[in-house]
């Protein structure tokens, strides 16, 4: 059986990132306390709420953050390498398995893969249903997206990587 999702190009330069991962040597600041992956994996480089109910994790006394919400989003999920797959048959993943420890970033430097073209200054937006990011102008009502604190400050087309930032927020 041929491995599907063993490498089959070699880049010329190591990428620059991927959706969760810090973009700068800025600090970045965390949620405060533990939350854990509450209703289902959790895609690194998208926003996530905190459980409306306030609800400790079965796993654990930690709280849980959902990937869909309402009003401001708790933050976004950096990208953590503690998921090992030790197996070359299995693709790779951004997400974080349900129940298990995020890092939610409040503020900082971070890459992001928004499913719409974002240009510099724009605001960055937080689909309500999934967590995914969204950008538009400030102040703009984009259905199902509410808009948070950060803007991007390098972008590009919809699907590829961008850095976002709040610190100037």
């Amino acid at each position: 059986m041929p491995y599907t999702n063993f490498p089959n190009r070699v880049g010329a330069a190591p990428a620059r990132g991927v959706p969760g991962d810090k973009a700068s040597l800025n600090p970045v600041v965390h949620a405060d306390g533990a939350y854990l992956a509450g209703d289902a994996a959790i895609m690194a480089g998208r926003f996530v709420w905190p459980d409306p109910a306030g609800a400790a994790h079965p796993a654990g006394p930690a709280r849980r953050a959902l990937s869909s919400g309402s009003g401001a989003p708790l933050g976004l999920v950096e990208r953590g390498l503690r998921f090992a797959d030790p197996g070359l048959e299995c693709a790779g993943s951004l997400y974080v398995p349900q129940g298990a420890t995020l890092s939610i970033v409040r503020r900082g430097d971070m890459y992001v893969a928004p499913s719409t073209p974002a240009s510099a200054g724009q605001k960055v937006f937080a689909a309500l249903s999934d967590g995914s990011v969204r950008t538009g102008d400030a102040g703009d009502n984009l259905p199902g997206a509410v808009e948070t604190d950060w803007t991007v400050t390098e972008g590009g087309p919809a699907d590829t990587l961008i850095t976002i930032t709040n610190w100037s927020a």
